[in-house]
Parts: C-alpha cells; structure tokens; sequence
C-alpha cells in the first residue's frame, strides 16, 4: 500500500504539471484517498501529503481562474497545519511552489507573475517590520516610508525626472539599477536615522505616533515636490524608469528551453529577483537573530 499511494501521488503530480484534465483529477482523488484512509507508515504518509500538496498546487495555479486561486490559498494554509511534515519538507515544499509551480502557472496567466511581485515586496516588508516590532519591540506605524525613500532613490535617476535639477546624461542606463539598490540601502539608512533621532527618548504609543507623523511627513513630499523644483513629479509618480537589460536571463531561459515575449521575460526576471531579495532578508534576520545585537533588541523588547 505504501508503494500504491506513492505512486498515485507521484501520477497525479506528473499529470498536473505536463496535462491537468479529468483524468489526473481522478488520479489525485484515488492518491488523496488512499492517502488519508489506509494504514501508511508515517514516512510514507508524509511523502505522500508532500507530492499532493504540490501536485494539487501546480493543478489548481494552472486552472487560470479565480476558485483555483482561491483553492491554493486553501491548501498552503492547510499545510501550515499539518504537523506530521517535517520543517524541511515544508521549506522544499515552499521553493518548489515558489520555483515551479508559481511560473509554470505564470507562463499561462501573467498576472501570476504581477501578483507575486507584489506578495513578495509586501513580504520583504513584512520581515523588515518584523525585526523593529517583533524582535526589538518598538511599535513603528511608518515604516512604508523607507520603501517610497527606496524606490524614489532609483526612479528619479532612472527616467528623465533627474534633469529637472541637476546636469547630465539621465536616464542612467539600466544597468544602474544594480548599483542604485545598494544606493538605496545608504539612503534608506541615512532617512532612519535622522527619522530615529527625534524619537530616540520615546517608547510605546509616543514612538507609534512619532514614526507615523514622520512616514505622513514621507508620503506629503513625495506628493508635492513637484513645484517649485519637480523632483518627484507629484501624486503621478515617475514613469517610466530604465529596466536594467537581461540578455544573460533570456539565454539562459532558452538553454532550459523556455522561450519567453518581451513583457513575460522581464515579469519572471523581477519575479526571481524580489525572491532573491527575499531570501537576502531572511538570511539577514536569522543571522541578526542569533548575533549580539538580536539578543539586544530582545532585551529592548522585555526590558518595554
């Protein structure tokens, strides 16, 4: 039996990514069966719930319409609560959703490809947040303004909107982008600190209404520093900005035999980079965790 389920689940995961139709529905259904109501060894069990946990993901994300989505959402946060997989079953459970079912789906739907840009630049935020409020302990309510510092940095120098009030060659070509995201990371730093000093003194709800005046302060000039010298270009926004090029990723895409138009390369390209920075933050804050100063900020967060 163990030997059966492992190969129903193994069938249906092959069916959802190379043919999704009725047929590997079925097979998903006999998996998921054999799975839940017959005498499985744990072991077996697990690797089981791992394959249709895939399988149902990459068959429901391929489905293009808004119950399959609605569906995924269903089984990852049913995975969450499944205690029987390991936590490294569930990390590679994660990348290969992450890494193949999400642009497998893309690649018919790139709207995919748009919603997990966003998801994956909210997350980013949300582990940033996660070291000042859940390590360290300190309410911040603004801080979406080191993101509008952030990415104004490289859009103001990556359109025309530079030659507003400076000299030179601008837009900077694509390739700047690279460069700018360490440039952002200096700026966004130097915006906290002199955001942090006036509230160096504070703590509980003063520091909440302190960084939520400043990040208001944020958002207004982004708003209006369009007069008397256009730097921002106001509640428009500044469009376009300069995509750094990306023959390499093309290549190697085609090398894997995946051949992309113009717009959907770029969407997969962005969509692999924001995991990279992803991944970046995490390894950042695992490491910041388990340092001197992770242990400090959670002695600041007791100590409040």
């Amino acid at each position: 039996m163990n030997a059966l389920s492992f190969l129903l689940s193994l069938a249906y995961l092959g069916l959802a990514f190379l043919a999704p139709s009725p047929v590997s529905h079925l097979f998903g259904l006999a998996a998921l069966g054999v799975t839940a109501f017959l005498r499985l060894s744990p072991t077996w069990r697990t690797l089981n719930l791992a394959l249709l946990t895939l399988a149902f993901t990459v068959g429901l994300m391929r489905s293009g319409n808004t119950l399959g989505l609605i569906g995924l959402v269903g089984i990852l946060v049913a995975l969450t609560t499944l205690p029987r997989i390991p936590t490294g079953i569930r990390v590679l459970l994660a990348l290969a959703i992450l890494l193949l079912s999400v642009p497998l789906a893309g690649f018919a739907n790139t709207f995919i490809f748009e919603l997990g840009i966003q998801i994956g630049i909210y997350a980013a935020m949300a582990l940033g947040l996660n070291v000042v409020v859940g390590m360290a302990g300190l309410l911040d309510l603004g801080y979406a303004a080191f993101f509008a510092v952030g990415a104004y940095t490289w859009a103001i120098f990556g359109s025309e909107q530079a030659k507003n009030f400076m000299q030179g060659n601008f837009p900077l070509p694509g390739e700047y982008m690279y460069l700018f995201m360490g440039i952002a990371i200096v700026t966004t730093a130097i915006t906290g600190l002199l955001i942090g000093l006036p509230a160096l003194r504070l703590r509980g709800d003063y520091l909440a209404i302190v960084t939520l005046g400043l990040g208001e302060v944020v958002r207004i000039l982004a708003n209006n520093l369009d007069q008397p010298i256009n730097f921002t270009n106001g509640p428009q926004g500044i469009t376009p900005v300069q995509r750094p090029p990306i023959d390499w990723f093309r290549q190697l895409m085609a090398t894997l035999g995946v051949h992309l138009d113009r717009t959907t390369d770029y969407q997969l390209f962005f969509y692999f980079l924001v995991l990279l920075m992803i991944g970046l933050v995490v390894l950042v804050n695992v490491n910041l965790a388990n340092s001197r100063f992770g242990r400090a900020w959670v002695a600041i967060r007791e100590d409040e």
